[in-house]
């Protein structure tokens, strides 16, 4: 199990704080704190079995078990539900950074012609609501007529990964 110099590593529901880096000397990891977490529900799942045969004094360490049993279930769905959270986090990160890479990309283009800057807002943090299919590339179809202003500028983003 994932340990830190002050102990066996808490998790707490919620959170992936305790998981990371600084908090465990590069040591433990999601995956492998969700590992320890199963190994220790696999072993505890294993008790009903033992509580058949067990004399009453072993029944309420049992019991202790169970309880503690639960409680590990709940820490490792926590744990679970906090590194869905963590990824899709970087996951958005990543795509915000990706677009802001390819409009700093186009802009260049777009100077190179002697065009105007872009002004179009990237947000991540607001809704986004595509148009009607009728509307969606307008003016990249053949025939289409330039409406409020609108030109094409014929640049092209060219070689962006």
């Amino acid at each position: 199990m994932c340990a830190t110099e002050q102990g066996p590593l808490p998790i707490r529901a919620g959170t992936a704080e305790d998981l990371s880096p600084a908090r465990t000397s590069g040591r433990c990891t999601p995956r492998r704190a969700l590992q320890a977490l199963s190994a220790s529900l696999a072993l505890a799942l294993a008790l009903p079995a033992l509580a058949q045969q067990a004399p009453s004094r072993e029944q309420e360490q049992i019991r202790r078990l169970r309880q503690q049993t639960q409680q590990l279930q709940q820490e490792l769905a926590a744990a679970q539900q906090s590194a869905q959270a963590a990824r899709a986090e970087a996951e958005q990160r990543a795509a915000s950074a990706q677009a802001e890479a390819s409009r700093v990309h186009y802009q260049a283009k777009l100077k190179e012609a002697g065009l105007a800057a872009i002004t179009t807002e990237i947000a991540s943090d607001k809704p986004f609501y595509f148009a009607e299919t009728h509307h969606q590339q307008y003016l990249a179809r053949p025939g289409a007529r330039p409406y409020c202003s609108a030109q094409p500028s014929g640049v092209s983003l060219g070689d962006f990964a």
